[in-house]
């Protein structure tokens, strides 16, 4: 249904209903090959919803190669993973403040002790 569909609205709604069936498969497609920038963060998005090593994995190939919108995306999905480990990854290497910012504050919720160990140290430095 998706690849047929040409209208956004309706491709978002049927992304939508790939994250309830958890459609890992599909919306890892969408996400690392749509030509539609929205329907790739869409996806994104779908992907942070659905837990897994599988989507671990691409959530963090899918940030070495991506935007900033997309690692954004990217940096949002994990944390709806509650993958602090792949967030402090991501914040350990980070060079754009920005990024890295967003990085730091979604760990700074999350109970994980490296991460807070981490946090310590950047609040001292």
């Amino acid at each position: 249904l998706y690849r047929s569909e040409q209208q956004p609205e309706v491709k978002r709604k049927i992304l939508e209903g790939l994250f309830i069936a958890g459609d890992v498969e599909t919306l890892s497609e969408v996400a690392s090959g749509d030509p539609d920038p929205q329907m790739r963060l869409k996806a994104i998005e779908g992907l942070g919803v659905s837990a897994g090593e599988k989507t671990a994995a691409l959530l963090s190939k899918l940030y070495q190669s991506g935007d900033s919108a997309t690692k954004r995306a990217v940096i949002n999905a994990m944390f709806l993973q509650g993958d602090a480990k792949a967030l402090l990854e991501l914040a350990k290497h980070e060079t754009d403040r920005e990024l890295r910012r967003e990085a730091l504050q979604r760990l700074s919720v999350m109970d994980e002790p490296e991460a807070v160990d981490f946090l310590l140290e950047q609040l001292e430095n």
